[in-house]
């Protein structure tokens, strides 16, 4: 009977252990309306960590596409803006 109640409890336990610590999500990726913005967040971010010996590194990738509210598209367009936009890519290598 004991062990019964212990492992209610344990399951109990872990059950509102993953319900109390949601799962991290990231943000999205910055997107900007040239290609000079987009390289100078991209420095900026890499000297933020230390410099190019901190192992961070950048790259800026071209689209066509933004949705609403990004990237000086406005909020109100259902459809997103047609364009050339550049999202800024980060990563530890």
């Amino acid at each position: 009977m004991m062990f019964r109640r212990l492992s209610i409890g344990a399951v109990a336990a872990v059950a509102t252990a993953f319900v109390v610590a949601p799962a991290a999500v990231a943000a999205p990726a910055p997107v900007f309306n040239n290609y000079g913005d987009c390289q100078q967040a991209g420095i900026n971010e890499v000297t933020k960590a230390g410099g190019p010996a901190s192992g961070v590194s950048f790259y800026c990738e071209k689209t066509y596409t933004v949705p609403g509210g990004v990237a000086g598209c406005p909020a109100t367009s259902a459809d997103g803006c047609l364009g050339e936009y550049y999202v800024l890519h980060t990563r530890n290598v």
